[in-house]
């Protein structure tokens, strides 16, 4: 029952840092409009000038959405065992 809101909070700033983080890659890596365009091995091999913070959240971020891709793969072969990933 706590009341969240999304102007104000950390969530706006997170969201900045993410995109610095999209900004910043998409000078090395041109297709990458969104975290959702780029892989660990990316952030790896062109995140080493960002932040401690913004290469934290960005990885955060690719992380879980590749455990997410991974699972829905895992259930459209019917891999349960898999998909409880």
């Amino acid at each position: 029952m706590v009341k969240h809101s999304v102007s104000q909070g950390e969530y706006n700033i997170r969201r900045a840092e993410c995109e610095e983080g999209v900004r910043y890659l998409s000078k090395h890596l041109p297709h990458a409009r969104a975290l959702r365009d780029v892989t660990l091995a990316d952030l790896e091999a062109y995140g080493h000038e960002l932040s401690d913070t913004v290469l934290r959240r960005c990885r955060h971020v690719i992380s879980e959405n590749a455990r997410v891709l991974q699972a829905a793969e895992a259930l459209d072969s019917r891999n349960l065992a898999a998909s409880e990933i």
